[in-house]
């Protein structure tokens, strides 16, 4: 019978504080890793850094986590002093409610990370792992369906790499799925990437295998008219002759018959 218990995981995604309407916040993920749903939780948080120590009490005693599945939740650090400190040590202590009963609390342990004396992140500018978009929400990368190990590859550090293996005569682009934010998102950083690489992004058009997958597609990205902007738009940032799409190496594309106006022939596979 254990073994169908709900096991309850806590940590902070992602591990820094960020800026939210002026307060700094974190962001922390509970995770059903169990075989049953839970009918709500109880949470003893206790935060420590070197200028001071936080410690809070939550509970959703109603919130319902069905097994294999994620709770968001936000902690507001306004009122502590733990934040001007650039290490903050959390400790988390998580209890279910199972057929009427508080299950033993797990323990867990982890370290946010926050700019000393300024935030200025926010939920536009960093990459999440786990987190389950939220519709209203816009998020950099694809932090859904990515591995632990390709979430932690930052933006900047993808940049430099990028430029780095074009000065050494390599062939430098990236891969992008188009489709989970939205195009003011996407314009934004396809500008801040395009001066790293020497050739045509490959974007591909965001596909969910099960019916739950679509809940991480954005809004914007339901209608026909969102990637026929897309591609008017990667054809104005990526203006020069030499950026062409691949069609053989791009089996969701935006490009089949024509780019920047012109007939589009290349070879499919």
């Amino acid at each position: 019978i254990a073994l169908t218990n709900p096991v309850l995981e806590v940590k902070g995604d992602p591990m820094c504080v960020l800026l939210e309407d002026g307060d700094p916040v974190v962001n922390m993920i509970v995770s059903n890793t169990g075989d049953s749903s839970v009918d709500g939780f109880e949470i003893d948080i206790k935060m420590e850094s070197d200028s001071g120590s936080f410690e809070t009490h939550i509970s959703y005693p109603s919130q319902e986590i069905p097994a294999g599945d994620k709770f968001a939740l936000k902690l507001n650090l306004a009122d502590s002093q733990v934040t001007e400190g650039t290490s903050i040590r959390t400790k988390a202590s998580i209890s279910a409610y199972y057929l009427s009963n508080l299950l033993s609390a797990l323990d867990y342990e982890f370290t946010i990370e926050s700019e000393q004396g300024e935030f200025s992140l926010t939920e536009v500018d960093i990459l999440w792992s786990d987190t389950k978009t939220p519709p209203e929400q816009l998020f950099v990368g694809r932090e859904e369906i990515m591995r632990k190990e390709k979430a932690n590859l930052t933006l900047e550090l993808s940049k430099e790499f990028l430029r780095k293996a074009g000065d050494l005569g390599f062939e430098s682009t990236f891969l992008y799925i188009l489709g989970l934010e939205e195009l003011k998102i996407v314009k934004k950083y396809m500008e801040y990437m395009k001066d790293s690489v020497n050739k045509f992004p490959i974007v591909q058009i965001y596909q969910n295998y099960t019916r739950s997958q679509e809940d991480y597609r954005c809004k914007e990205a339901k209608e026909l008219e969102y990637y026929l902007k897309a591609r008017k738009m990667l054809e104005e940032i990526f203006y020069e002759e030499h950026f062409s799409p691949e069609s053989w190496e791009n089996y969701r594309s935006l490009y089949y018959t024509e780019f920047k106006g012109n007939p589009y022939k290349k070879v499919r596979i």
